[in-house]
């Protein structure tokens, strides 16, 4: 409330800059510089037409961390497993969202079962006239195939999600109802495409059955709490958590000739609607120059832009992402030069 944007005095916030950008400079040669430290977003900071030509720079590269996670407090032990360690969810979990979780500074790994990347799938059991259905609206388990027979008995359908490889795609979708003594999962939502024609199978995300080593987490919607087992040498003293809240710190829409330089974005969740595009760290424009800039600890993508041109990403780093490091669709012209990526499914697309 006191800073004027100067050296002397700044402001506290990336929105108050911008605000200063808009109502102070007139001209397209406008820039923000971002200081050291940790600045957590609550909402996503818009740039807009009117801000043609800004830059946003970090005043040391790498040392100006945007996050939009909370952190999370007062771990206990779990009573019902005291392989874990539990706490509440610091704001209300979303129905269908995705969220990223870091513990001490590394991404924890989320509950799946089967654990693992690719087609390790657990089969369900359908008959050759099933394969065709576009629409599957039930999946048979077998429970042969689970640690324990009874696994599935007593799964919280409030949280725990299938993700079903398809066709020529996939569907994530919450259980309705689980017969477990028939075996069978009625689906929330139907499947909408074949679900393929070689049994692909499924996979159980977010439930106590995908706890399967250290560093696994998982949350409840029911109670709204997150459970987390502790890797070699934590404990419920020493771990400091932060999860994922928004999902985009900054929207860059109908803009252009937009830099960013030297920042450092994290702590992004993944929402569940197809338009938001799930860039969760940023979104792009016309002529943007993104360079130098880190993308890590998100759930969804880093960079992602929809129908943009002239766009320069240069010398970037994405790495421990739930999504693509860096994706683009439509639009033309961009360049991507010397940029990194690791621990992340797909690195450019």
């Amino acid at each position: 409330e006191t800073g004027d944007g100067s050296k002397e005095k700044p402001v506290a916030t990336l929105q108050k800059a911008v605000d200063i950008t808009r109502s102070v400079l007139s001209d397209e040669d406008k820039k923000i510089i971002v200081k050291d430290g940790l600045y957590r977003f609550d909402k996503t900071v818009s740039i807009l037409g009117g801000d043609a030509g800004l830059a946003i720079e970090a005043e040391n590269k790498g040392k100006a961390v945007f996050t939009g996670a909370k952190s999370v407090s007062g771990w206990k032990q779990d009573p019902k497993d005291k392989r874990f360690l539990v706490a509440d969810f610091p704001f209300k979990a979303r129905d269908g969202w995705t969220y990223s979780f870091v513990v001490n500074g590394k991404r924890a790994t989320f509950s799946c079962f089967p654990q693992g990347v690719g087609r390790k799938t657990l089969p369900y059991i359908a008959g050759h006239s099933e394969m065709a259905k576009n629409n599957r609206r039930i999946i048979r388990y077998d429970r042969r195939t689970l640690p324990a027979m009874d696994s599935f008995k007593d799964l919280d359908l409030t949280s725990v999600k299938l993700f079903i490889p398809q066709e020529w795609a996939s569907v994530t979708t919450f259980i309705a109802t689980n017969d477990w003594e028939s075996g069978v999962f009625h689906l929330a939502r139907g499947t909408a495409m074949p679900i393929g024609q070689f049994n692909q199978g499924y996979k159980i995300y977010n439930s106590r059955v995908g706890m399967t080593e250290p560093g696994c987490w998982m949350y409840s919607i029911g109670d709204n709490k997150i459970y987390y087992w502790p890797r070699e040498g934590e404990s419920s003293e020493n771990i400091t958590g932060e999860v994922s809240e928004i999902n985009q710190i900054l929207y860059m829409g109908r803009s252009r000739d937009i830099t960013l330089r030297g920042l450092v974005f994290e702590g992004c969740a993944k929402s569940d609607k197809m338009d938001d595009l799930n860039a969760a760290a940023v979104r792009g424009c016309a002529g943007a120059l993104v360079e130098e800039c880190e993308f890590r600890h998100v759930a969804g993508n880093g960079w992602a832009t929809y129908h943009d041109w002239g766009q320069t990403i240069r010398r970037n780093h994405a790495h421990h992402l739930g999504g693509v490091g860096f994706w683009t669709y439509g639009g033309g012209g961009t360049l991507f030069e010397e940029n990194e990526t690791h621990h992340l499914s797909t690195g450019l697309s």
